[in-house]
This record gives C-alpha cells, sequence and structure tokens, in this order.
C-alpha cells in the first residue's frame, strides 16, 4: 500500500482509506462479525487511515470500529472522527472531486444508511437493501444477487429483502434525501431477486437453520 506524508502534521497515512459510514448489514443492523472482519483485512493490507463519526450508523460505527482495532490494531491506524479536506493539497482536492464525480454517477440510490426510514413495520431492511443494488454498480459486483440473498434472507434472523415492501408510506416522509423509498424497492426487487427466489429462499433458510443446530450439538 502506497503511504504519503500529511504536510501539515507529519503523519504517514495510506492513499486509499476506510470510511465507516456504510458497514456490511445483517437483519435490519450492522452485521458485526463481518465488518469486524474487513477491518481487520483492511489494516493486515496496509490500510492506516479510517473515517468515522459518532451518527454513522445511529452511532454504532464507532463503537464497532473500537471493537475491530482492540488486540494491538488501534496502534497501527489513525482515526479522523470526520473527512477533513483542507488538509489536501490543490492537486489533491481534484483528484478527490473526480473520483467523487465517478463515485455519483455510478451510485443508483443516493441512500446514506443513516437509517431514518427505520424501523420498517414489514421487516425490509431498506439501507441494507439500497446498500447491495448500489454495489452492483459502484463495485461491478457480479454475484452479489447471492450475497443480497444471504445478507436480507438466508442468515438474517427474519427476511428484510425489498420483495417484503408493502408501499408503506411513513419511510418515506422521513428521508432527508426524498428517495421514493416504495418505487426504489421494486427496482431492487426486479434486478436482484433471482428467478424462484422466494422459493430458493425457503430451501436455504431451512438448510441454515439445520446447520445451525448441528453446530450447537
Amino acid at each position: 500500500m502506497i503511504v504519503k506524508e500529511n504536510q501539515k502534521n507529519g503523519d504517514r497515512l495510506s492513499i486509499l482509506g476506510f470510511g465507516c459510514m456504510r458497514f456490511p448489514s445483517k437483519g435490519g443492523g450492522v452485521d458485526e462479525e463481518r465488518t469486524i472482519k474487513m477491518i481487520r483485512n483492511a489494516i493486515d493490507n496496509g490500510i492506516n487511515y479510517f473515517d468515522t463519526a459518532y451518527f454513522y450508523h445511529n452511532g454504532k460505527s464507532e463503537s464497532l470500529l473500537g471493537d475491530a482495532l482492540s488486540g494491538g490494531y488501534r496502534e497501527k491506524v489513525k482515526i479522523a472522527s470526520d473527512a477533513k479536506v483542507n488538509s489536501l493539497s490543490d492537486e489533491e482536492l481534484e483528484i478527490f472531486e473526480r473520483v467523487k464525480k465517478i463515485m455519483l454517477e455510478k451510485i443508483k440510490i443516493p441512500c446514506t444508511s443513516y437509517g431514518y426510514c427505520m424501523p420498517y413495520p414489514y421487516g425490509v431492511d431498506i439501507p441494507g437493501c439500497f446498500a447491495s443494488y448500489n454495489d452492483k454498480y459502484l463495485l461491478g459486483l457480479k454475484n452479489n444477487k447471492w450475497q443480497y440473498m444471504q445478507t436480507l434472507g438466508v442468515l438474517s434472523e427474519q427476511p428484510a429483502y425489498a420483495s417484503i415492501c408493502k408501499d408503506y408510506g411513513k419511510c418515506e416522509k422521513n428521508c432527508p434525501q426524498k428517495i421514493k423509498i416504495p418505487k426504489e424497492l421494486k427496482i431492487v426487487k426486479k434486478e436482484m431477486e433471482l428467478p424462484f427466489f422466494n422459493a430458493i429462499l425457503r430451501i436455504a433458510r431451512k438448510v441454515s437453520r439445520v446447520d445451525r443446530r448441528n453446530s450447537n450439538i
């Protein structure tokens, strides 16, 4: 991993940072096990700059980052409590804006995952659905339909995928981005839920429950 010295304070930071605004989701909340594994894997591969804020994931982001950095990882990283672009040079700011423009063009739904629309009374993990859908285009993931099914259906305590949506209007009223949530969930359903999705999901959930019971014996 390439590192660059911050001219203002001398910190040597990886050119690739890790933003903690959107962690993997599970059952309407954060998938803590996957998140901790992901953070530690990033550090093991040279990333040493993390950005978080108290309102990310309704206050969960900072405490979960703290858990991930236990066991000697904290000494290896620098943490910003919020993104500080004023420490960047003009050239770096230009690159930042270009990257930002590319990312915004690829993101289909401008969801921040702050969770103003949650909890959803019918069980849909709205931020999780939108995150999986956005990742398909942002990261170019070819197999994330299966990941979507696992995260929001197979491994979640209760099903939380898009097709559960009942056109509940209150979630849309609570969204600061004014996202047409029921409309967008229908698009997510169309693109992310495979043919025979519900049949496959029922079988997968049964198998998953059997595996969990056997592992506890």
